[in-house]
């Protein structure tokens, strides 16, 4: 056996030992086993190679956040980083030139569907931001190495246009519609304030139509409004207060004498009073002859009310 390198040869004195089984023999082997070992391992050691790898950190973007309105749109920010290479000389796995910075911050929306990156060239991430047609605010974010970039997005902002906000009826009643203009999204409660107004349906949304139904008017001229969401429409109905005759005519004989008609009506109209009217001749005699003696005339009269 030879010695390794920097330890002493065992020599004539190993040699002895070979043939003797004296403890000083047995303890030289054991010192020169170990020191053979000692010495390979060194050149394991100097054999192996060097690892090191290079690292992105600290991305850093030119704006942080931006907000946008319902119908959306687009924008662009900037990116930085620091580069740190591998040592010199040692085989390198992960980031070892910085274009691995580009592509490890490479943007990316992956929780919010709503975002698109359109383009990723220069270090600087362009997107765009579809349209919200919620009324609901939502946010989203978009992913760079190790930091991110906030969006957010109002909901529909509910403005409500009427097709008419003031409508005339006569006393008869009737009916019309109101189309209510707003975004689909929106929904609008609709009302009524009067028992005599009635509306075809609580609630609308988008360009629906509301039907308004008004009956007829026995009592003074009268006023009600239809509520759409915050808007409204007002009603406006001709005075019903004229009286109603249980009998249209009456006809008496020559001799004259006394009917009764009633004049119906609402408690609430103001009283009515009767007067003659000016006799009026239904068969007028010819002014150019003379009418004969003990010829009968027919005549009417009219009766009228007045408040």
């Amino acid at each position: 056996m030879r010695a390794a390198p920097g330890m002493p040869g065992l020599g004539s004195y190993g040699r002895g030992c070979m043939m003797r089984t004296t403890g000083s023999c047995r303890r030289l082997a054991v010192i020169g086993a170990f020191g053979l070992l000692a010495v390979l391992a060194a050149g394991e050691a100097a054999a192996q190679p060097e690892f090191s790898n290079g690292s992105c950190t600290d991305y850093e973007l030119s704006s942080t956040s931006k907000n946008f309105n319902a119908p959306g749109g687009s924008g662009s920010f900037t990116v930085t980083w620091t580069y740190t290479p591998p040592e010199a000389g040692a085989i390198c796995f992960d980031n070892c030139t910085e274009e691995s910075c580009r592509t490890s911050g490479r943007p990316s929306t992956s929780s919010s569907s709503w975002i698109t990156i359109d383009s990723w060239a220069s270090d600087t991430a362009s997107y765009s931001v579809a349209e919200n047609d919620s009324t609901d605010r939502r946010s989203g974010t978009i992913n760079v190495g190790d930091t991110t970039f906030t969006v957010n997005q109002r909901g529909v902002e509910c403005t409500l246009t009427l097709s008419t906000t003031s409508e005339a009826i006569t006393k008869a009643g009737g009916s019309f519609n109101v189309t209510a203009t707003s975004h689909s999204a929106c929904d609008w409660g609709v009302s009524d304030n009067k028992n005599w107004i009635s509306v075809g349906s609580t609630s609308v949304s988008g360009g629906d139509s509301v039907s308004v139904t008004v009956d007829p008017n026995v009592d003074p001229a009268r006023t009600g409004t239809v509520k759409i969401g915050n808007s409204s429409v007002t009603i406006r109905q001709a005075d019903g207060c004229m009286p109603s005759w249980s009998s249209g005519s009456m006809n008496f004989t020559a001799a004259g004498g006394t009917q009764t008609a009633t004049a119906g009506g609402s408690s609430v109209c103001q009283a009515w009073t009767a007067r003659r009217a000016l006799p009026v001749r239904r068969d007028p005699p010819d002014r150019r002859r003379r009418s004969r003696p003990g010829a009968r005339t027919r005549r009417s009269a009219r009766a009228c009310w007045r408040a």
